[in-house]
């Protein structure tokens, strides 16, 4: 996989193309550009693989709270079928169901996003030194007891609901690679 975020060349897509190596899709990223942008779920590619976000940038609940300017927080509300007042929490619920639905092969979700953990949670903030980064541990019993069998349900519901069962050993045919018209896409990602 390739870290293609940022400034990318038309040297490294190519390259990206020849060793078949797919990209990341971050949903924030998407949310902030607006509705054309190659970050959201409605213009990935199956070779890409999908993130709500990533231990370089905010938990998505912390994304919505505290970094979305009010034009990104609409089009997440709009996008992702959320009410104006929606919870930072049911955002980021939100963000997982629709990185799941993805027509990406792949999903990365961050436990922080499964939890729905605000800003206390992020990983790493690229640039800055100090305290704050790379240490953020997740709780002892976090994901034991009723917590885990209601996250695990809802990862296994999402699973199931969106085919991301897990994958064989086999190799991708050439078939596998192509995206899918978009009248074949889901466009209903919200909770619901």
């Amino acid at each position: 996989m390739a870290e293609d975020l940022g400034q990318i060349t038309d040297e490294v897509r190519a390259l990206m193309r020849e060793i078949e190596a797919p990209g990341m899709a971050v949903l924030a990223f998407g949310l902030a550009d607006g509705p054309t942008s190659a970050f959201l779920p409605h213009h990935h590619d199956t070779r890409q693989v999908a993130y709500t976000g990533t231990h370089d940038n905010n938990t998505f609940a912390g994304w919505y709270a505290d970094d979305a300017g009010p034009q990104a927080r609409t089009f997440a509300q709009r996008s992702l079928r959320l009410p104006r007042r929606a919870a930072p929490g049911q955002a980021a619920r939100a963000a997982v169901r629709a990185v799941f639905a993805s027509v990406a092969r792949r999903a990365v979700v961050p436990v922080q996003d499964v939890l729905a953990l605000g800003s206390a949670a992020r990983m790493n903030t690229p640039g800055e030194v100090g305290a704050q980064n790379w240490t953020w541990r997740l709780s002892p019993g976090a994901l034991s007891g009723q917590k885990r069998t209601r996250h695990a349900a809802r990862l296994a519901e999402l699973t199931t609901l969106f085919d991301r069962t897990p994958e064989t050993d086999e190799p991708e045919t050439a078939e596998e690679k192509k995206t899918p018209p978009a009248s074949e896409k889901s466009n209903d990602v919200g909770e619901g």
